[in-house]
């Protein structure tokens, strides 16, 4: 009789998996995640068309599929800087899982905007405990972390003006063209060119630009200046018109240096600083960790661990230019 029972026990569970077979090894549904991600740069811009390629990689390596479980929220300032605070009030009205920060200002314009949804800084440069982001990069607290560019901003410059030096031993005045990339970079500015000035023997003069509008008066000004070099921030204001920046070293036969490597892929002769595939590789890294349940507070502040000297042979070509033997030995990656 037991077994009987034991008989029919099994056949009406096998009618019940017959009926429902999916319903004994279904998972709750998994929503769409949503990422916002701000930037103060253009949206035609190379360097953020790569960008919008690397990042759904990134994300597809961490095992997410953009379409099918994560949408992206690009939000672009496109140079006008003081529309910032509006786009990031805007992708916290759309309450995107995690808000993505590329940079400085697009930083301080989230953390201005929500302190609730979590906030992942990308290439912040600066020391975000300084500028009172963060507690500390060991134990942010609140809503924010992330990868930081460089948390000694002066320092990194100055190494980068060296480099020129090495470059062209020659070199006495630079033309520096910037654009007020953080709260307190006229500031640092100040401060980098002084140390600059002490430290090497060069002469560097600011050109600054606050809208891309000013940047044709600024190549002027820098043609009449007559530097034997020009440095150049590539994002942001300048990233609208980078073509017309480089075009101009090009023709003024200027050795240039940029501390983004997107400025030296458009033309620009020597870049050196953080590996950038590998920034966005660990930028993901902590919206991945987000979105499975970790808290910003809890997930150090990650500074870079991997730097790179990148050299654009067809510009040397072009303003006949020879690299010094010592300065070859140390390249990473030629760009031909």
């Amino acid at each position: 009789m037991g077994q009987f029972r034991r008989r029919r026990f099994l056949a009406a569970l096998g009618v019940t998996v017959a009926a429902n077979p999916l319903d004994c090894l279904a998972q709750p549904a998994t929503r769409v995640r949503r990422i916002g991600l701000l930037t103060t740069d253009s949206s035609d811009t190379d360097w953020v068309k790569s960008r919008q390629r690397l990042i759904p990689e990134s994300l597809g390596r961490a095992g997410y599929q953009v379409g099918r479980d994560i949408l992206i929220e690009w939000r672009f300032a496109a140079g006008k800087l003081e529309r910032l605070s509006d786009l990031a009030d805007e992708l916290v009205r759309l309450n995107v899982d995690v808000l993505v920060a590329w940079g400085e200002l697009a930083t301080h314009a989230a953390a201005h905007a929500t302190q609730t949804i979590p906030i992942v800084m990308y290439a912040y440069s600066g020391n975000p405990v300084q500028r009172g982001l963060v507690a500390s990069l060991a134990r942010p607290g609140g809503n924010i972390t992330g990868t930081v560019q460089w948390v000694d901003v002066v320092g990194q410059v100055v190494k980068q003006y060296q480099l020129l030096k090495e470059a062209l031993g020659s070199a006495a005045r630079v033309a520096s063209l910037w654009w007020p990339w953080a709260p307190n970079a006229e500031q640092l500015v100040a401060e980098m060119h002084d140390r600059v000035h002490k430290r090497l023997g060069l002469t560097v003069v600011s050109f600054v630009v606050h809208s891309s509008d000013e940047i044709p008066s600024a190549l002027d000004r820098i043609a009449a200046f007559k530097p034997d070099a020009l440095y150049f921030l590539p994002g942001g204001v300048i990233g609208t018109r980078l073509d017309e920046v480089t075009t101009f070293a090009l023709r003024q036969k200027l050795v240039s240096i940029t501390p983004g490597p997107h400025g030296v892929e458009k033309g620009g002769l020597i870049y050196y600083g953080p590996d950038g595939n590998h920034l966005v590789d660990r930028t993901v890294h902590f919206v991945d960790r987000i979105l499975r349940g970790a808290k910003p507070a809890d997930l150090p502040v990650e500074q870079p661990d991997k730097y790179e000297l990148v050299f654009n042979a067809k510009t040397a070509r072009s303003i006949v230019y020879t690299l010094p033997p010592v300065l070859k030995l140390r390249v990473d990656r030629v760009i031909e």
